[in-house]
């Protein structure tokens, strides 16, 4: 080869692990980038229902203890009569209207009752404007009223939009009409930044509001985001009396990326945009929402700053400038040496590598790094040829990973090669360490010397980092259990492989007799004491979940016989614990076995009713079902 072409050769080469280095480094950044923005939307989306079921398990409070009454009940079933409608509706007002001023400092928007036709009978918070039909306006009063059946979920209306729960009205078996309890967003909002701190905002779509509200410029201002999309001003309002200069600051991000997203937007499906303000790095997740009819009429949008991704990309741009610049000292270095052999040019580079590499012809291995040999435990290249080991020899059969019986090291490469899309991971144990280890594997090609790269990068730091990302996707936030989507996720995939297992559904008894005498702190103390006292009894083979509020759910990999011998083992220890501030605290257990091929809706169904009738047999105690 002439001195021309080996400088060419070189150059090519050069840019060719350039570009190795900066692909890999890039498909890391993109990787982990996709991936964290979508666990933040999932994690989004799980705050969103846990506010949601918390708002209707408020609103079911505010319905069994305000209007669920015999007296009120009574009062009620006569407002069909024309004649004592004007009498009942000022009882109802006057008896109301001091509870609704409290309700209303928690956010609840509405306090409105209706006739089982479909006619606004009493607007506790505008108890002026009524006998208006809502029948083309209000769908979950509606379907309340033709069903007999309540209906929780966010609804437009005339006036205003809120997170609706509406109970039909039931005397002695007659059904009389219905009352809705609904919350704005500023609840919603409120809520979830008290828990997960970010900021939040709702826009709603413009042509939904202007098909049903009176005069929608009233109550509503067009979203720095997109004009087709609406936001309430009294939201609005209450953000700039909190936070003025975080809202301004919102505003101007908004202005920044609102031409970027038209298509986003409109397509009411849930995405994710980075941008930067005063040098800070934000994360804003869109996630849509649906009303009770199950249409997509928004978004729920989330402002925080991010410093992951920021650090992701400056670790991306070091190591492809690092990487660069060790292969550009190692391809100076060569040319320096030009008449050295070309094979001890590449062994150079390839011993420089912190990546276990392996050159390869149609043939035969004619070099690996030094790296992949004191990885396998080869003392010297000849030792390895001589083994004759394919490198897949040493993959660990995993789900995700590749494993497969090749043939020998070409018929890998053959597999990469021909399936380029796809993120071709290994495990691998070292052999010094014995310390399972994570590569992404790759292959390139040298077409002038017709020699094939096979590179494996080290990953293991990023698996590592994912998984904690995922972990604490899984875990409640308060008792660092684990939650009820990771519940859910583990009993469909226990009832898809038909496995043995029990559940126990556990409720603190009296809790909220705990939180009214002690306090809410004193509760959330509790609570994460309950999680650790039940957590640290059960087996290793036994998960423990937070279902929600005061229960805990246990997944037993045993038979009925055995969870319920657990169950009243953790009965005991709960009733014989000494808890925060000496507070007596004793549990419910409910307990079911899995049944081959029922559904999980029906073996969740079964413990619940198990654990109802626990509470119903005195608390404190064990039933089966």
């Amino acid at each position: 080869m002439t001195h021309q072409k080996k400088i060419r050769f070189y150059i090519m080469l050069f840019f060719i692990f350039t570009i190795i280095n900066g692909v890999i480094s890039y498909f890391v950044y993109y990787k982990e980038s996709v991936e964290y923005m979508s666990k933040e939307l999932s994690l989004l989306s799980h705050r969103y229902n846990i506010v949601s079921n918390e708002l209707k398990k408020r609103s079911d409070i505010y319905f069994d203890e305000v209007v669920n009454r015999e007296d009120i009940l009574q009062k009620l079933r006569n407002i069909e009569a024309v004649e004592n409608r004007e009498e009942i509706r000022k009882e109802l007002v006057k008896n109301f209207s001091p509870i609704y001023q409290r309700m209303r400092a928690k956010n609840v928007r509405q306090f409105h009752f209706h006739t089982k036709d479909n006619f606004s009978f009493l607007r506790v918070h505008s108890s002026d404007y009524y006998d208006d039909n809502l029948e083309d306006i209000r769908y979950s009063v509606v379907a309340t009223n033709k069903l007999i059946k309540s209906h929780h979920g966010f609804e437009e209306g005339r006036v205003y939009n809120g997170f609706r729960n509406v109970y039909p009205l039931v005397y002695r078996g007659e059904h009389y009409g219905s009352v809705e309890i609904s919350f704005s967003f500023k609840e919603v909002s409120e809520t979830l930044k008290s828990i997960f701190q970010d900021e939040y905002t709702f826009i709603i779509r413009k042509d939904l509001v202007d098909e049903k509200s009176y005069m929608p410029t009233k109550n509503y201002k067009v979203s720095s985001l997109n004009s087709n999309f609406y936001v309430e001003k009294s939201y609005i309002n209450s953000r700039i009396l909190e936070n003025r200069e975080f809202y301004n600051i919102s505003e101007k991000i908004n202005r920044e990326i609102k031409e970027s997203i038209v298509t986003e937007l409109e397509s009411m499906k849930s995405f994710s945009v980075t941008t930067s303000y005063d040098d800070i790095d934000y994360l804003l997740l869109f996630l849509p929402i649906k009303n009770i009819e199950g249409n997509q009429v928004g978004y729920i949008v989330s402002y925080s700053q991010d410093k992951y991704l920021s650090s992701e990309f400056n670790k991306f741009v070091a190591y492809t400038i690092i990487g660069t610049a060790i292969i550009f000292l190692l391809i100076y270095a060569v040319i320096i040496h030009v008449r050295k052999e070309e094979l001890k040019f590449i062994n150079k580079i390839l011993d420089n590598q912190n990546s276990l590499i392996m050159v390869k012809d149609d043939k035969q291995v004619i070099k690996v790094n030094q790296r992949l040999l004191e990885f396998f435990g080869y003392v010297s290249f000849q030792e390895l040829l001589e083994s004759d080991d394919c490198i897949c020899d040493f993959f660990i059969q995993e789900e995700g990973y590749i494993f497969k019986n090749f043939k020998d090291n070409n018929h890998i490469i053959k597999y990469i090669l021909a399936n380029p899309d796809v993120n071709h991971r290994v495990k691998i144990v070292e052999n010094s360490t014995k310390i399972v280890r994570v590569f992404s594997i790759n292959v390139a090609y040298l077409d002038e010397q017709n020699l094939y790269l096979l590179i494996l990068s080290d990953i293991t730091s990023n698996e590592l980092e994912k998984r904690a990302i995922e972990d604490k996707a899984n875990r409640d936030k308060l008792t660092n259990q684990y939650n009820k989507h990771k519940f859910e996720t583990d009993i469909k995939e226990y009832v898809f492989k038909n496995k043995i297992f029990s559940l126990i559904l556990i409720d603190i008894d009296n809790f909220k007799d705990i939180n009214d005498v002690n306090g809410h702190l004193a509760g959330d103390k509790i609570l994460i004491e309950f999680g650790e006292v039940i957590d640290n009894k059960v087996r290793r083979s036994d998960f423990v979940y937070r279902w929600g509020g005061e229960e805990f759910v246990v997944l037993v990999e045993d038979r009925m016989i055995g969870a319920t011998k657990l169950a009243e083992k953790l009965r005991f220890i709960v009733e014989s614990h000494r808890f925060f501030k000496d507070i007596h605290v004793t549990a419910s257990f409910g307990i079911t076995e899995y049944r081959k091929f029922e559904s999980v809706d029906e073996i969740v169904g079964r413990v619940d009713k198990a654990l109802y009738t626990a509470k119903l047999s005195g608390r404190n105690c064990v039933i089966t079902c």
